[in-house]
Formats: C-alpha cells, structure tokens, sequence
C-alpha cells in the first residue's frame, strides 16, 4: 500500500507545481474569482447535491463530518480540467485549462474520532493576453507603431483546514475545522514598443490576503435510508495589504485595509428509494459580500446561491455483470454567483453532470470521475457568454494505522 500513498503524492507535486495551474470561468477576471465548492468528483457527478451522503472511501467531501466513517488513514487528492467556448458579440475564444489540485488526509485518533488536514482552493482566476495600446503624444512626423499592452493576472485564495470529526453514535457525526485562509491577487500590465526608441514599461498590484475562519458541520440519519446534513462556514475577516510597483520605483505605493466574507450556510438531504439507488439535494448561500477594495462593484455584488439536485445507483459488488455493478451519478445544479455584471444582472452558471467510479485494483481505495456540461452568463443579460466542458477526477488509497505498524517491526 506504500506504493500507492508515494505515487498520489508524486501526483499531488508534479501538478501543484505546474505552470497550468488554471481551471476556471472567463467571469473569474472579475472581483475575487470564481468560487470552488468543496467536494471530491463524487460530489460533482451528483451535481455538488452530496452535502448528505455519508462516504467511507473519500476524505474529500462536502461534509467534514461524513469524515468519521473512516477507519483508516485516507489520503485524497481531486483534479479538474475545464475547457470552454467564450462568445463576446462577433468573437469566439476557446479555453482550455487545469484546475490547481485538493487534497486531504484524514486519520482515525480513535474509532470514530478523526483528525483531517489538507488544502482547498476557495477563489481563484488566471488570465494572460495582449491588447493594442495607444501612443499618447505622439508627434505627425514620428512614425512610431501603437504598443502592444500585455495584461496577466494571477488570484488564488485558499484554505489549509485543520478538522476533527466525531462519530456520537450510529445516527449522528459532527465535524468542526479552524481554516487558515490565506491567498493573493496579482495582477499587471507590460506596455511593449517595437520601435527602440521607446522603453518598455511595467506596473504591477499585488493584494495579500490572510485570515483564519471556522466551519461546523452535522450528518444525521433519522432512518437507514434518509440523511440529512448542515454546514456553516463562518465569516473570514482578511487582512490586506496591496503593494503597487512601477517601472519607475518613485511611483510605487503601498496600503492596507480590512475585507469581510460572509458566513455561508448550507442544508441537504439524501434518501434511499431502495439500497442502491438514492436522491440527493442541496442548498448553499452567502449573503452579499464587501466591495471594500473593488470600487469598481460598489452595489454591484449580490447573494451567492447554489440549488443541486443529483441521483445515484450505488456500487454493488454481487452482480455477475460488470456494467450492472458499477455506480452511476447524475445530477444538476444552479449556482448564482455574487457579481452583477452590469448592476442587477447576475452571473448564473448551470450544469448537467455525470459520472462514476471504481476501487483501485489491489488495494483500498476508489477512483471517481465526473463531467460537467453546462453555460456561465448570458450574451442578453451580462454581454459574454461561456460554454464550459469539465472534467473531474478523483483518487484516494487507505492504509490500516495497524499493518504499517507490522511493517515497521
């Protein structure tokens, strides 16, 4: 089983350290990104609508407090590419990126009491394109080409959470994490002149985010076949500090100020029409967030909302048929996100999902994989739209606390 933690974790290196760290909507250029809902391949394929599906195999999951079901060490790590199809009034542009991988490890200190800790993506948004720029000033008899304007930016904000789940008894798990959010948004500009005479310029702003926060979470199971489940994420007070550069150092300048993220609740529930096919539903929402920093969406930032339905037909390993045991996950979901783009125009994103999943050949673990066919915005309402291909996976392996103590002696 070594073997197993020492590829996931050569896997989890080789991606995070990439140059395509990017998997995101055209919309996250805006504000602070666009949002990452917490939650394995599993939980995509049913339509992020697994607040309350109780999960023994995934240390990734909606839920912290599913996380008590584990009896053994579990080391989880899920990946996205998103490809797209962006429509500006006459123009197309195609999008294909990465998503910068999760990962979790979750350890049972005692039966029913386990400790997590891992990284998840909150926001994030990454961008590299060229404009043509004006020459100011230019005189009649120079012959000067206009510059080329070359924009970057780069936004990821962040979560280390540090969680304990608890197992009460058969009907209710509890989860409680301390996050430590930290992050930043860099985005500059590079003015390019062909002509030598001509300097090339550069202005920089980098925003540093940092802050911790707290989530509780509840599972309970008032019948063998109905769950339900809760989740708050408390309010992050970040702290912020922004440095402005130049290529010239006399103009640089630096601030600092205070940015508020609501707390967001969320509710859901799993029922069993039979032992292996199941319904599943979620509801997620975060009050409107602050503009302070974002003059640019003063009154133009709303409430997020999330609405996900899915329906699963579970494993089931006594079918002498392949295709009969495997799992099947659909599901579908409506996000609003916080931006009005213009005013009272909300982004929306919709999605169908699909997927599955598998345990990995000589030893414990699974492999669960989702898709995601959907649109984010309307040329009618906000002026761009995006048609967006997704694809998830993710990969976990468990080993017993017990067997690497008899492998040591």
């Amino acid at each position: 089983m070594k073997r197993y933690f020492q590829a996931i974790l050569f896997l989890f290196i080789a991606v995070s350290f990439s140059d395509a760290a990017e998997g995101q909507s055209i919309f996250s250029l805006n504000y602070i990104g666009e949002h990452r809902f917490r939650g394995g391949a599993r939980s995509t394929a049913l339509g992020l609508s697994a607040l309350a599906v109780p999960d023994s195999n995934m240390a990734i999951t909606m839920n912290m407090a599913t996380l008590s079901g584990l009896s053994r060490i579990t080391l989880s790590i899920t990946e996205r590419v998103h490809m797209s199809n962006v429509a500006y009034q006459d123009e197309e542009s195609h999008q294909n990126r990465f998503a910068f991988p999760s990962a979790i490890i979750a350890a049972p200190l005692i039966e029913g009491l386990v400790f997590s800790i891992g990284y998840r993506t909150r926001f994030t948004g990454r961008a590299d394109f060229s404009l043509p720029g004006d020459l100011v000033g230019k005189p009649d008899y120079s012959s000067a080409s206009p510059p080329t304007e070359e924009y970057e930016l780069d936004s990821s904000l962040y979560s280390i959470p540090l969680g304990l789940s608890w197992k009460i008894n058969d009907r209710i798990s509890i989860g409680g994490e301390l996050q430590i959010e930290r992050g930043s948004i860099r985005d500059g500009i590079k003015i390019v002149f062909d002509n030598y005479n001509y300097g090339t310029s550069y202005s920089e702003r980098k925003r540093i985010f940092t802050g911790t926060s707290w989530a509780f979470s509840f599972l309970a199971r008032p019948h063998s076949r109905f769950f339900i489940a809760g989740v708050i994420d408390g309010q992050i007070d970040y702290s912020v500090k922004e440095y402005i550069t130049h290529s010239r150092s006399d103009f640089n300048s630096s601030d600092s100020w205070d940015f508020t993220l609501p707390p967001a609740y969320s509710f859901g529930v799993a029922a069993g029409l039979s032992e292996r096919w199941w319904v599943t539903s979620a509801f997620w929402q975060r009050a409107a967030p602050d503009a302070t920093g974002f003059s640019a969406f003063e009154g133009a930032l709303g409430s997020e909302r999330l609405v996900a339905f899915g329906l699963e037909r579970r494993f089931n390993n006594e079918s002498s048929f392949w295709l009969s045991r495997i799992p099947l996950r659909m599901g579908y979901y409506e996000n609003i996100w916080h931006m009005e783009l213009p005013i009272d125009n909300p982004v929306k994103s919709r999605f169908f999902t699909l997927g599955s999943g598998f345990g990995i050949p000589g030893g414990e673990g699974a492999l669960n994989y989702a898709f995601e066919f959907g649109k984010v915005g309307s040329s009618d309402s906000n002026g761009i739209e995006e048609t967006v291909f997704r694809f998830s996976v993710s990969l976990s392996v468990s080993e017993a606390w017990g067997r690497r103590m008899i492998e040591k002696h």
